[in-house]
């Protein structure tokens, strides 16, 4: 880890490290890594909010959609969407990562 670090130093200028969100997650992981404790990098959203919505309808095809949000803070990045059928309200989830949907 810490030659990849050195090798950066090296070969990309300052301006353009601090501003990459790459560099400050091997940073992360290099002390995190230092201090014993365990580094999952963050997943990164490869699902679109309007693609999770099209994943959703074919789904459940009779329902309405009524809000959809995205979740970040624990664990992969996940969408959660607010569904109307029949009058009851019900949430689905859809992987921002991966697309799958879950109840």
């Amino acid at each position: 880890m810490r030659w990849i670090i050195m090798a950066m130093l090296l070969v990309v200028p300052p301006q353009l490290m601090a501003a990459s969100p790459l560099f400050h997650e091997v940073v992360a992981a290099s002390s995190k890594a230092q201090q014993g404790e365990n580094y999952v990098p963050k997943q990164r959203v490869r699902i679109k909010r309007s693609k999770a919505a099209a994943l959703v309808r074919r789904s459940y095809p009779k329902s309405k959609i009524l809000t959809i949000s995205l979740l970040e803070s624990k664990g992969p990045p996940v969408y959660k969407v607010k569904t109307l059928r029949d009058g009851v309200v019900k949430h689905v989830y859809v992987d921002a990562v991966g697309g799958e949907v879950f109840d």
